[in-house]
């Protein structure tokens, strides 16, 4: 590979790689649409390499995702639809665009305004304000980039009271509806909107649901680690005790 910009080597390296003679057989099979299951995985790598905070694996991690970029477009290319180059064009375009109090002399008199002006250029080339909410991001964090996104043009409760009430609200629905007769359909729909007013509520407080969720699966793990560890200390199968025994061994678990 000659040395060339960075960004030319990539460019060269995955036209190599899909080469219809000469290059990767597994790299000459996908499309986008397979390829979209990778690039999960890799997003995912790369947040669980942040948390963790090692530097090197973050930028390994982003080196693959920027691997993934060039797929795609490479792909794009090959059926005369795009360039990397475009996708860089455009984005540079976008941000420019999207922010003018740092390119131009536009200035805002708060973050609100200036969030709204933001979702309001995002709109011009859109039918609804909702139309940049993918359906495949997590249930959670879907949520809450919809509430935040409609709150912004001022549909929204005035203080975290509105959504603390509505999530007792939700709540004495889903009781009503587990005492009445077996509906798992109308069960499933309560729980969803008690979710849905769940996540707002984190987003009064200024938390993100997804972080809070994760932290608290995470720490119900640690525990039942230790759970299991204290099993095994005491010489018995963890499937073999009582409920009891293991609401007790639980209970010691939280203590640590």
């Amino acid at each position: 590979m000659s040395e060339q910009h960075w960004a030319t080597n990539l460019e060269e390296l995955m036209a190599a790689l899909r080469d219809p003679t000469t290059g990767c057989p597994w790299d000459l099979k996908q499309n986008w649409n397979s390829l979209t299951k990778h690039t999960l995985e890799e997003v995912y790598e790369c947040i669980d390499a942040i948390e963790q905070n090692e530097s090197e694996h973050v930028k390994e991690e982003l080196g693959d995702l920027l691997f993934h970029v060039y797929f795609y477009a490479q792909i794009a290319k090959e059926n005369k639809l795009f360039s990397i180059e475009d996708i860089a064009k455009d984005l540079n375009t976008k941000m420019r665009e999207r922010h003018p109090h740092v390119f131009s002399n536009a200035t805002f008199e708060s973050v609100d305004q200036h969030l709204k002006e933001w979702e309001l250029r995002k709109m011009k080339n859109r039918q609804t304000v909702m139309d940049d909410i993918p359906n495949a991001l997590p249930a959670l964090i879907r949520a809450q980039k919809t509430q935040k996104k409609v709150s912004v043009f001022g549909f929204d409760w005035p203080n975290v009271t509105g959504p603390l009430n509505k999530c007792h609200e939700e709540l004495a629905e889903i009781t009503t509806e587990l005492n009445t007769v077996d509906n798992q359909d109308k069960l499933e729909e309560e729980i969803g909107d008690l979710l849905f007013s769940v996540v707002n509520l984190a987003r009064h407080c200024k938390i993100d649901a997804e972080m809070a969720l994760k932290a608290a699966t995470n720490k119900f793990i640690d525990r039942f680690k230790t759970v299991e560890k204290n099993s095994a200390s005491a010489g018995k199968p963890l499937a073999e005790h009582t409920i009891e025994e293991l609401e007790s061994l639980w209970a010691t678990a939280k203590k640590s």
